[in-house]
This record gives C-alpha cells, structure tokens and sequence, in this order.
C-alpha cells in the first residue's frame, strides 16, 4: 500500500489519517472553509432577566418561582402579591423586572394584577364592564392618575 507521504503528494485534496484533525483541503492545499469553522454554544438565558438559566429552560429557577407564584394566586391584590413575591426569596431587583415583564402575551404582570384587581372591584360593585390589561397599560403609560385636573393628551 502507499503511505502517507505518497497518497499526499498524490492525492493533496483528500484528507486523510496522517493530517492533523482530518481537515478537507482543496487543490490548491489551503482548508476549506467549513473546515475552519468553531461551534460555540452559548449557554441559555432567562427570558425575563437575562441572566443564565439551566439547559433547555427558557427561566431561571428565580423566575420559574415567581411566574408559578403569580399564577398560583392570580386574582389576589398588589399588596399580597408583592408579599408573596418577596417571601419566594427572589431579591426585589428581580422582582421589579419580573412585575414589567408580559409573560403570555396578556400584558405586564403589574398590569394584569392591576386589571385583576379593577375588575373584582367593578364586579363588587356590580359593574358588568371588564378591564384588559392593555387597558390598564394605556392608562398607566397616559399619566391620567396623576393629572385628574387635566384634560389627556392623545
């Protein structure tokens, strides 16, 4: 059989044993450029805060907490939910972050407490309409609780 040397000399675009890594080369001896190229995996991140999360998680086991907290006791007013928040050990910069986030598309969870919490007030008092988040976002990004005296700007 032929050694290294030969079928290199031979055959010069054809990887083989002899070469460092197995590395395709083309005609004229330089690497292909797939050849070339490094796989990096980047490690996940949190979708809420960003910061590393375990293999295939989309949260942070801080986050997962305070996402199952938040739809264990949904409907409950901002204060307990902020208690509840706290008492699940995430640190509260996590917790404001958290309280921005939109976790399935229904708006922030400040302000789908926020609405939750209109809604069971407008339900005591025997209203039939209803508040969305959405509702509760335009209101709050408007500034209307602040400036009653005013008319809204649009």
């Amino acid at each position: 059989m032929w050694g290294i040397e030969k079928s290199q000399q031979r055959f010069p675009h054809v990887a083989h044993e002899g070469m460092l890594g197995l590395h395709a080369r083309g005609r004229n001896g330089r690497a292909f450029p797939s050849a070339r190229l490094q796989a990096k995996v980047e490690p996940m991140r949190c979708q809420i805060c960003t910061q590393r999360a375990r293999w295939w998680r989309r949260r942070c086991d801080e986050c997962a907490r305070l996402a199952a907290v938040f739809a264990e006791h949904r409907g409950a007013d901002m204060g307990t939910m902020m208690e509840l928040f706290i008492a699940s050990g995430a640190p509260p910069d996590k917790v404001e972050k958290f309280l921005l986030v939109d976790i399935d598309g229904g708006g922030a969870v400040r302000d789908q407490i926020a609405a939750d919490m209109t809604n069971d007030l407008l339900h005591a008092l025997g209203q039939t309409g209803r508040q969305t988040p959405r509702q509760v976002e335009r209101i709050r990004r408007r500034g209307t609780w602040m400036t009653l005296d005013r008319r809204p700007p649009e």
